[in-house]
């Protein structure tokens, strides 16, 4: 759960610019993530997989494993600079600061995290999530209780959505959400040694997750069409809310965001510094250090197109690429059955 989840443009772009309709897609795609997500971790069960390119490579095969490899590469890239222009609009549009300057605030400490050593992320993911979850359910019931769904039930503005198609877009949340996923769920399906284990870690995380993306959906119609003309939608259907609980729910957005651009970055620098023959400590620190800053100073020159925009850009098109992963998915648990 990054910037686009927990600030609800992502939730908007992919339901609730649907209006009513919205909420059958939420859960059409909750449905789509319980079960793609316990296939995928059951293939990284099967095949022992240790990172993403392990599990690319079973679906796809070498040629093609390695180009979408790199493709998952641009869009872990892609998902850094979303984080960079959240944080922006978030500075924007709660505190008045310039966007400028939450962009480089969190690129400062996502590459400062990432370089000098990444004890404590876990810890506070385990911390951040559960407390955005919370937050997520405060906001909504908040909303819709000052406010009720009427306005945002009729609400119909698929040119601004995802896909003009509510099915499509659909499709699109859940396949782009396994695909993106895929890097910890086949290793973490790699490390259990029961089917009965991944079919329920499958569905209850696709059903916390959607749940989630409900309340989330909820809120935003509840505040249409004024959740709209925001970057942050979540913030306007908390307007009902005290501000110091809109000040916490900003301060839990932003530690979504940070611990989710850590992760990314983590990912790419892993990706791109992998040990090529035998280097000196210290080259390899320098070399560690040069990627992390030039991914950095591309993500915040990125994050100059704007946080709506790299959400409608950038999830629906790694939902185009994981629709290609996840129809190899069966054909791969039929060839590893035996597995």
């Amino acid at each position: 759960m990054g910037a686009g989840f927990a600030s609800g443009q992502e939730v908007l772009r992919f339901f609730s610019h649907f209006g009513g309709r919205g909420t059958a897609g939420v859960l059409g795609a909750t449905l789509l993530l319980l079960a793609g997500g316990a296939a995928v971790c059951e293939l990284g069960r099967r095949t022992r997989a240790a990172s993403f390119g392990d599990a690319l490579v079973t679906l796809a095969g070498p040629v093609a494993g390695r180009v979408l490899d790199a493709t998952m590469s641009f869009l872990l890239f892609g998902g850094t600079a979303v984080m960079t222009a959240g944080s922006g609009a978030l500075f924007r549009e709660h505190l008045g600061l310039p966007s400028w300057l939450g962009s480089a605030v969190l690129v400062a400490a996502a590459v400062g995290t990432v370089a000098f050593g990444l004890r404590g992320v876990v810890a506070a993911n385990r911390l951040v999530v559960p407390l955005l979850v919370a937050g997520v359910l405060a906001v909504s019931a908040s909303s819709i209780l000052s406010g009720g769904t009427g306005t945002g039930w009729r609400w119909w503005h698929p040119g601004e959505a995802a896909h003009p198609s509510p099915a499509v877009a659909t499709v699109l949340y859940a396949s782009y959400n396994l695909f993106l996923s895929l890097g910890v769920l086949a290793p973490l399906g790699a490390s259990t040694r029961s089917s009965r284990t991944v079919a329920a870690g499958g569905i209850l995380g696709g059903l916390g997750l959607g749940a989630a993306a409900l309340a989330v959906h909820l809120a935003v119609l509840s505040s249409l069409p004024r959740s709209a003309a925001v970057a942050i939608p979540m913030l306007q259907a908390a307007a009902a809310l005290p501000p110091w609980a809109r000040t916490g729910y900003a301060l839990i957005l932003f530690a979504e965001v940070y611990t989710t651009a850590v992760a990314n970055l983590f990912a790419l620098e892993r990706r791109l510094t992998s040990p090529r023959g035998v280097r000196p400590a210290g080259a390899r620190a320098a070399r560690r250090v040069a990627a992390l800053i030039a991914m950095g100073a591309l993500a915040l020159l990125a994050s100059r197109l704007g946080f709506p925009r790299l959400v409608v850009t950038i999830y629906p098109l790694a939902g185009y690429v994981g629709l290609l992963v996840l129809a190899a998915v069966p054909v791969a648990l039929w060839r590893t059955r035996g597995l």
